[in-house]
């Protein structure tokens, strides 16, 4: 065992033991207590963890503390700590209080820990069991009692009977404590204050997603057994063992036993991986025609100029369909492309989510089951799914959802194309900020349980308000075709109350587009400054800087779609295969698609690119 020294916040010094060799484990020793707490347990864990034993401000040989502290303090030291020492993600165990510490480390960094270990603890708030208190009166009185006697009622108020009849072992423990555990009263008593800030108001324990041991004395007086049916109640993803015959510090009453728990715990855990869906393949198509920033300003004959179309409208170039590059079959030609990188056959696909524009070769035709018989996907159903831009990510959040509730369901095709830019009239002024309509096809193939290119979180939200600002015009049923319209019907891609959809979409559009962004990264557990890539819809190239600031992201993270237009619904597919040949996604890259959508709609999901796990560090 060695021990270190690290300067944390306000220059504390902090000490910390290390033991052992595998999984880290934070230690958080209990009240009024050094690293001692986990001595006994060393022998019977150091070949399965490497142990990081945390000396609590004030106690064994890490600095005092001048001022008071929270329990938050605490945690921050220990999480800065292991930062320090190169340790990114860990399990945690705490010991009583150490076990309110590593529930505040659980939810406030979920992202950096692997499993939780609480021994001997309870939670804050209203709901646990009446326990016994150390209050700052009766620890008062404590200190000023004989120093044997200290040391004696310090163990012996938290054993088991059967355990205090041992002599032997009773009074190795107490030499121990002596020789390991001075306590200093002033720094106790802030500890005291600290603890009771924490147990007086509620922790989201709910919010905890890390898999959780539970261990608690089965006749532990301190803090009853009750106190741990709470915790495993109010933890999802939690397991309860009660250690029979034992009390408080069951840890020190049979250290075998509890790190028997603990390394089956462990060891089942790392077999687990829970059940997800992954990005198996991807394809893209694109026509060989396109359009420039000269020609489509020569196309609003001169109203904009070709450098402000570049620098304004952030095109250089984009797509157009030729009479062949139907919607249907470029989302065939994706989906075929993506097919011959997974490496699968077709008969394997057990549905297919179509993305494709309602503007198609056929209307009324379902575009997923016309793709279905062209890719020889037999045995699969399909399903057009629409939301316009944000297509994409719905499909995948509606696939993810349908494969973890259907065993029946285990390959899923997302694929469609896109030509809405036939409807753009370059004479209408409004319309100019779709002039960036492109043409394209694209497919994204899912897979349960793959171990790799997790989805995680999605979130989306719509505004019936915007339902019917915008739209086509004519070919409806309000507006049929006729010989009166017939010549501009094909261009009547029009905004149908400009300042409504304007005013309302600056009122509201970045906030949403944020708030889904937030929404889909607390649904997969992440903190958003994690996000190495975005993968975003083509806009002007003001509102992509500016979403970049906002996220605090670097022109690199992302890939500005200036050659390609806007190729509705494709875009984030275009922009993954652009970052993974540009090597800006890597393995352990945190990704986000971001969409908006006509109607209106936002999304946003997240993705943790390459082997389960791994992190881009």
């Amino acid at each position: 065992m060695i021990e270190k020294q690290i300067i944390v916040k306000n220059s504390f010094k902090i000490n910390v033991a290390i033991a052992g060799q595998g999984e880290p484990l934070l230690c958080l020793a209990g009240l009024a207590c050094s690293h001692y707490n986990f001595l006994p347990l060393v022998d019977h864990l150091k070949s399965h963890f490497t142990l990081y034993m945390v000396d609590n401000r004030g106690f064994g040989k890490s600095d005092a503390s001048d001022f008071e502290y929270t329990l938050y303090d605490l945690m921050e030291d220990s999480v800065e700590v292991m930062k320090k020492l190169g340790v990114s993600k860990f399990s945690v165990t705490g010991i009583s209080m150490g076990g309110f510490v590593a529930q505040l480390l659980a939810t406030s960094h979920p992202d950096i820990i692997n499993k939780l270990y609480l021994l001997s603890t309870k939670g804050g708030g209203e709901g646990f069991p009446t326990s016994k208190v150390v209050t700052e009166k009766s620890f008062f009185a404590y200190m000023h009692l004989p120093q044997d006697v200290q040391d004696k009622l310090a163990i012996e108020s938290f054993v088991h009977p059967t355990f205090k009849n041992n002599q032997e072992r009773l009074q190795k423990l107490i030499n121990l404590r002596k020789k390991e555990n001075p306590v200093n009263l002033e720094q106790a008593l802030k500890q005291i204050r600290a603890s009771w800030k924490f147990v007086n108001e509620r922790l989201p324990l709910e919010n905890i997603t890390s898999p959780t041991l539970i261990i608690h004395g089965m006749e532990d007086d301190f803090l009853p057994l009750g106190n741990a049916y709470v915790l495993n109640r109010r933890i999802k993803n939690s397991k309860l063992i009660a250690i029979d015959q034992t009390s408080h510090l069951f840890f020190f009453e049979k250290p075998m036993e509890t790190a028997k728990h603990m390394i089956e715990f462990h060891q089942n855990e790392n077999k687990k991986v829970e059940d997800h869906v992954g990005i198996l393949s991807f394809g893209i198509y694109l026509p060989q025609k396109t359009m420039t920033a000269k020609e489509i300003s020569e196309a609003t004959l001169g109203a904009w100029s070709e450098e402000a179309v570049k620098e304004k409208l952030g095109i250089r170039n984009k797509y157009l369909p030729d009479t062949v590059d139907g919607t249907q079959n470029m989302g065939v030609w994706a989906a075929r492309l993506a097919i011959e990188r997974a490496k699968i056959n077709p008969k394997d696909i057990d549905l297919i989510l179509c993305i494709g524009e309602e503007w198609k070769e056929y209307p009324l035709t379902t575009s997923g089951i016309y793709i279905q018989e062209q890719i020889g996907a037999h045995n699969a159903w399909a399903i057009d799914v629409q939301q316009r831009c944000c297509s994409t990510i719905a499909a995948m959040k509606i696939a993810k959802d349908i494969m973890l509730s259907d065993p029946a369901v285990n390959i899923v095709m997302i694929c469609g194309g896109y030509r809405n830019g036939d409807f753009v009239d370059y004479m209408d002024k409004d319309m100019s900020m779709m002039y960036n309509l492109s043409a394209g096809g694209g497919a994204i193939i899912l897979q349960k349980n793959l171990g790799r290119n997790v989805l995680l979180g999605t979130h989306i939200m719509s505004d019936g308000s915007l339902a019917r600002d915008v739209g086509v015009k004519f070919g409806g049923t309000m507006y049929p075709i006729d010989e009166d319209n017939l010549h501009t019907a094909y261009k009547s891609l029009q905004l149908f109350d400009a300042k409504h959809m304007k005013d309302r979409l600056n009122d509201v559009s970045m906030n949403n587009w944020i708030m889904c962004i937030d929404e889909s990264f607390r649904k997969s557990h992440l903190s958003k400054d994690k996000l190495d890539y975005l993968a975003v819809l083509h806009f002007k190239k003001s509102m992509h800087n500016t979403m970049l600031d906002l996220l605090h992201l670097r022109e690199y993270q992302s890939t500005y779609l200036e050659d390609y237009g806007h190729i509705g619904q494709i875009d984030q597919i275009l922009s993954l295969e652009l970052g993974l040949r540009e090597n800006k996604i890597k393995d352990g890259s945190i990704i986000s698609m971001i969409a908006a959508g006509i109607g209106y709609a936002w999304a946003s999901n997240v993705i943790k690119w390459g082997p389960i796990n791994t992190t881009n560090e």
